[in-house]
């Protein structure tokens, strides 16, 4: 039909050579992998708040609950003590392009 042709038109000329060339979007995104607390084990919702310490290898995440509920300046997990003051506070909406 004439208004299907009139909107393809208008998709090919608002697509770059990135687009897609089925939907004409230009960039689609990964949602956060999913994280779970080192203290409780609950998993940290999409865009809420934590806190994190570690290296690549070896990273720790904490749950504003738990984290809270430490009143001392360190949280154990597993025989080792992570200083609070070294935690970085993040939130969980970290989202990785598709390439």
């Amino acid at each position: 039909s004439k208004a299907k042709a009139e909107k393809n038109q208008a998709m090919e000329r608002s697509m770059s050579e990135n687009s897609c060339q089925l939907c004409a979007v230009e960039k689609l995104t990964f949602e956060p992998p999913p994280i779970y607390c080192s203290t409780c084990g609950a998993r940290i919702k999409r865009n809420a708040m934590y806190y994190t310490i570690g290296s690549a290898d070896t990273r720790h995440y904490f749950c504003i609950p738990c984290y809270n509920e430490v009143r001392s300046d360190a949280i154990d997990v597993d025989g080792v003590a992570y200083p609070k003051a070294r935690m970085e506070k993040k939130k969980n909406d970290e989202e990785t392009e598709e390439w």
